[in-house]
């Protein structure tokens, strides 16, 4: 899992072992990745999408972290945020899932939930009498306002739209404050930059 750089750690106190002709303490070299160190996150992304890949997954090729597979006139979707998947397939595709999940569980401890409600921040309910899914960020927005405002109790829903969201030009200055591209040829621009530069 670690193909990419070789990584040495110290030995844990109370289990040194020493080189037996120079006596010097000897270090560990890792054979694999672990949580919290600073390649984790992108070394299981990159084995994760390995082993989809071989599965038959194909990525988007503006999104890496969506998937689809195409077998059989069967369909899945997957949706990956750092160590969460979110699977769609219709009912008709089931035996499909059936056989991914069966795969994936023989590589990574992994539980399945029947149905999805939230996920990555966002709330998800669905209608299945009407055939309709809604989103919703109120528990992201709730998390974030808990976290950066100061004293939440004063704040209340509102009901109508800022202007500066309403009224173009307040938009246009508004988000270029913040570093946003408001026009095609300075998204191009950013695009071409490194995201410390933005």
């Amino acid at each position: 899992m670690l193909s990419d750089a070789d990584l040495y750690c110290e030995q844990m106190e109370g289990f040194e072992q020493y080189d037996k002709t120079t006596r010097e303490k000897l270090v560990y070299r890792l054979k694999m990745a672990f949580e919290g160190g600073r390649q984790s996150g992108h070394l299981w992304e990159q084995a994760n999408t390995d082993f989809l890949k071989s599965y038959g997954f194909t990525q988007f090729w503006g999104e890496p972290c969506i998937l689809t597979l195409k077998r059989d006139g069967l369909f899945l979707l997957i949706i990956i945020w750092i160590d969460d998947l979110a699977i769609a397939y219709a009912n008709k595709d089931e035996n499909l899932f059936d056989q991914l999940a069966t795969a994936y569980g023989k590589r990574v401890k992994s539980k399945i939930s029947d149905c999805v409600d939230k996920f990555i921040g966002l709330k998800i309910t669905r209608n299945r009498d009407a055939r309709m899914l809604s989103l919703s960020q109120e528990l992201c927005i709730e998390k974030m306002a808990g976290r950066f405002l100061p004293n939440r109790r004063t704040l209340r829903k509102s009901t109508t739209t800022p202007t500066w969201l309403t009224d173009k030009a307040q938009r246009v200055s508004t988000l270029s404050k913040l570093g946003i591209a408001t026009i095609e040829s300075e998204s191009a621009i950013k695009q071409g930059k490194p995201y410390l530069e933005l």
